[in-house]
């Protein structure tokens, strides 16, 4: 007969500890996937707010003869503008202007100076 020596002890504990390894890698599977799946969906959220914000934050001005109504003649045009609006000028270091920029409750608008010519 053979004996069941130390040998056969240790192979009983290779075992187990495979069957542990094993449970503990199944663990670990499942962490991931959910882990992967939370950032999946913080990915989106975060992407969802980036495109409000840019939808809030950047308005496309209208260009001339869009969304334009047909009213009162042009004095209309010439009306004060609203007391909230404030004009803030944008000069060089040497103080020499370059445009103003006007800043009302939902808006900003930079007009160049009259004298200064920009290229794109």
């Amino acid at each position: 007969m053979l004996s069941k020596g130390p040998e056969a002890s240790s192979e009983g504990m290779s075992e187990e500890k495979v069957r542990r390894l094993a449970r503990l890698r199944e663990i670990l599977v499942r962490r991931v996937e959910e882990l992967e799946a939370e950032l999946s969906g913080l990915k989106e959220v975060l992407s969802f707010i980036d495109e409000l914000l840019k939808e809030l934050s950047f308005r496309r001005p209208p260009l001339p003869g869009e969304g334009e109504e047909i009213g009162p003649g042009p004095e209309a045009a010439e009306a004060p503008r609203p007391v909230e609006e404030n004009v803030i000028p944008l000069t060089t270091v040497e103080g020499e202007l370059l445009a103003n920029m006007y800043v009302g409750p939902d808006y900003v608008r930079i007009v160049p100076a009259e004298d200064k010519k920009f290229h794109a």
